[in-house]
């Protein structure tokens, strides 16, 4: 197991952290150019604004400069360029490609790390339930054996309490009668 967990549930913190920070901290000024290149690249933005420098290209070397053009038609030097840039842009878009997996996987560790935690703390926390279901089961039944002493006990000094009331109440008719006797000898 891996022991970032182990110590988080000893220690009871948080596993979470912000990741892609702490790969950004160590990122250097070429991997964050690869990645904005990527994220240009990418892009509808920049799609148009290859459209658009591809047509002015066509449109001014056809038509403006048609007496003297920079690139006539097959545009060899606009395929060059194109080709240039292609061949720039992918080495970088491979290198953003490449920050972005380690990225990924980063994450992927991360979230398995979570996960495990979250499982063990749900396993633990199953556990105690079990234990306290058990524990309640324990309890009830001691209850019920105290109800049922509580219940002997009550029965057996109600039949002392009645049988008191009527030696009570026979001790105090002996004396009412003994008085009565008294009263009538005077």
């Amino acid at each position: 197991m891996d022991k970032e967990v182990i110590n988080s549930i000893k220690n009871e913190k948080m596993l979470v952290t912000k990741i892609y920070e702490k790969i950004d901290e160590r990122s250097t000024k070429g991997d964050r150019l690869a990645d904005k290149v990527a994220e240009l690249g990418g892009s509808w933005r920049f799609i148009v604004i290859i459209f658009i420098i591809f047509a002015g290209w066509i449109i001014l070397n056809s038509i403006f400069l048609i007496s003297r053009p920079i690139d006539s038609f097959p545009f060899a030097l606009l395929s060059l360029m194109f080709s240039c840039l292609a061949a720039v842009q992918a080495p970088i878009i491979m290198m953003s490609q490449n920050r972005q997996e380690i990225k990924d996987r980063k994450r992927s560790e991360h979230e398995y790390q979570i996960n495990l935690k979250a499982e063990i703390e749900i396993q633990n926390i199953n556990e105690k339930l079990n234990y306290l279901s058990d524990r309640i089961s324990d309890l009830m039944e001691a209850q019920q054996i105290q109800t049922e002493m509580i219940e002997e006990f009550v029965e057996k000094h109600n039949e002392s309490i009645i049988d008191l009331e009527i030696n009570q109440d026979k001790a105090t008719e002996e004396i009412i009668s003994n008085q009565e006797k008294i009263l009538k000898e005077v």
